[in-house]
């Protein structure tokens, strides 16, 4: 744990020695949190901007008419300091749709779980064609969907861990030989599937999207697919390993059963580096592909000298999952093969190429990127579209303004939001003109974090004509919402946002209103903690932590909400209210799920301490 502090006054003995040991840093920008050592004449006015983005201060000294500081006590100050930044760690790292811990808690409890005498099973779960689900049913649909699969994991779960690494990618622990959780996580992903289609596209069992090739194509229902890891391990990095190819065999029995199901790899044989080396030597392209493309997932300098020989191979397909290999490595050594391989007579490992170099940074890449957009396949323009997003180049945006290709601009659009710049707001604000462009459009203002895209956010909200991405466009207000800068303009618009609290499914109105601190719709809000839908439980428990007087409501949500999920949710927005949370939050470390009990231990730690 690296954490970033803003230091005002001397640093004391035990502090240096903290900042010796490389626990702690100073820093002058984006703080994890401000320590007071001292008090003059320019404090407060310094505290009060930090507090305005909601950065923690912990003081040595008193500053009077100042609320929501914490002191620090005279024994063991290093102590406590380290437990406030654990949790503010914690909170960093989670998934803001799920609450659940992100990908550095995941491998430290990996690791944790490694060196305990105890075994465990270690389950990876996501889900099939999601990205033709987002695609079809729209990014809400999506994050319900998500947010539902979550919960069923953590009520399945229960007692042990369950993170959230991105997107519909989880990982979850449980006790050696679980088979009867696993099953149960499976049957009731299926059976309340139905809940997430349209009745028209259910009875049919399949729905139509777009392939990777760009090309219209049927497609299977969403399906859970879960790769167990059961056997002993003795670090992260041989877990990965296993991992590896246990998660394409799942995807694909998943895929060819048509249902959710999980595969162990007590159950299957796992093929060590050799075998797959042998498989190399086969005439089965498939089988040499699969080979390559796990050994790539394993990583390991050993494998370093292997692709770069299979980039010779005469077989086009070979060479693609070669470069694919490579890129999986990380390593910037493999960045000159990638830059040959950009002149492959094959597309297809042309494009694979410039897919890899967005993951690198290079002096030479931007140039190689900008240079594809001119390449004769249109799947190789894609793919250098979307590695200048994921490098966020702004030396590439008057080109990509200068893209009409139909096919393209939906990509163009997801790259300029990836990139964030105003000079590219004219030619999102024109594409908002044609409907096929607009969700693309909408999303892309969303990630561009500026008061210009906000107030065109903000002007088509309030336009009849966009009526039907009013869900879309209030998701891309809620991005903006977390940005203390922007939190005034959108309370001008409240009345525009609060009068969706009437419709049908008034999640992001409710999460906007929590994120800019609203407290005038309170009535309202309360009607929500009894819905069924916990999404909404969950985004009125969050906006009724923002008033004092809702302790006592929220205090009885924690113990009494059938769903774990939002008890959770309920115990970690109580430490909001102090001292007179604890009464609520001693009585939920009995609660009979360990990550509520858990969640509800960190909240008496902050407030107590």
């Amino acid at each position: 744990m690296n954490n970033h502090l803003f230091l005002i006054g001397n640093a004391p003995e035990w502090l240096k020695s903290l900042i010796e040991k490389g626990v702690v840093s100073i820093c002058h920008d984006a703080p994890d949190a401000v320590l007071v050592f001292e008090k003059t004449e320019e404090t407060k006015e310094i505290l009060r901007r930090f507090q305005s983005r909601y950065i923690p201060i912990i003081t040595q000294v008193k500053l009077e008419g100042m609320k929501g500081i914490l002191h620090l006590p005279d024994s063991n100050p290093d102590d406590f300091l380290l437990t406030i930044l654990e949790s503010l760690t914690y909170e960093r790292e989670k998934n803001p749709l799920t609450g659940l811990p992100g990908n550095k808690a995941i491998q430290r409890e990996i690791n944790f779980r490694i060196l305990k005498p105890s075994g465990f099973w270690l389950g990876y779960a996501d889900l099939n064609n999601f990205k033709i689900f987002n695609d079809r049913y729209g990014f809400e649909m999506g994050d319900r969907l998500i947010f539902h699969l979550a919960r069923i994991l953590s009520a399945c779960v229960e007692n042990e861990f369950v993170g959230h690494i991105g997107g519909d990618d989880f990982v979850f622990i449980i006790p050696n030989h679980s088979r009867g959780i696993l099953d149960t996580i499976c049957h009731q992903f299926d059976s309340s599937l139905k809940n997430f289609y349209p009745e028209i596209d259910w009875q049919k069992n399949e729905v139509y999207g777009i392939d990777r090739r760009g090309r219209e194509a049927r497609f299977d229902f969403v399906h859970l697919s879960i790769a167990v890891l059961t056997r002993t391990y003795k670090d992260f990095s041989e877990l990965n390993y296993a991992a590896a190819g246990l998660k394409k065999i799942s995807k694909e029995k998943s895929k060819i059963e048509r249902r959710s199901l999980w595969v162990a790899d007590c159950d299957i044989k796992i093929w060590p580096r050799d075998n797959l080396i042998e498989i190399l030597k086969s005439g089965d392209t498939i089988a040499k592909r699969t080979a390559i493309e796990v050994l790539g997932e394993i990583g390991g300098e050993e494998n370093f000298n292997l692709f770069i020989n299979l980039l010779k191979e005469p077989d086009f397909l070979i060479r693609k999952s070669a470069v694919y290999a490579l890129g999986k490595l990380g390593k910037k050594d493999v960045v000159p093969y990638l830059m040959d391989a950009l002149n492959d007579r094959s597309p297809h490992v042309r494009m694979r190429s410039v897919e890899a170099l967005g993951y690198f940074y290079d002096s030479q890449i931007p140039n190689a990127l900008i240079s594809a957009l001119n390449d004769p396949d249109i799947y190789v323009r894609s793919a250098a579209i979307k590695s200048i997003g994921q490098l966020k180049l702004k030396s590439a945006i008057p080109l990509l303004l200068k893209i009409k290709e139909g096919k393209l601009v939906p990509q163009v659009l997801e790259t300029l939001g990836a990139i964030g710049d105003n000079s590219a707001l004219n030619y999102i604000e024109d594409k908002l003109k044609y409907h096929n462009f607009r969700q693309p459009a909408i999303n892309a203002l969303g990630r561009i974090n500026t008061k210009e895209s906000l107030h065109i956010l903000l002007k088509i909200l309030g336009d009849r004509s966009f009526k039907y991405h009013r869900r879309l466009i209030l998701r891309a207000i809620y991005n903006l919402s977390k940005i203390s800068d922007l939190k005034q303009i959108i309370l001008n618009y409240r009345d525009l946002i609060t009068e969706g609290l009437q419709g049908e499914l008034p999640y992001y109105e409710m999460m906007i209103l929590y994120e800019i601190g609203d407290k005038n719709v309170n009535v309202e809000m309360k009607k929500f903690l009894n819905d069924r839908r916990e999404f909404l439980r969950r985004a009125a428990v969050l906006y009724l932590s923002n008033g004092p007087e809702n302790l006592r409501l929220l205090g009885i949500t924690l113990l009494k909400d059938q769903s774990p999920f939002i008890r959770q949710t309920a115990a970690s927005v109580l430490v909001r209210f102090g001292h007179p949370a604890l009464s609520y939050l001693r009585r939920a470390l009995k609660d009979r799920n360990f990550q509520v009990r858990q969640t509800a231990a960190r909240s008496i730690k902050e407030i107590v301490f």
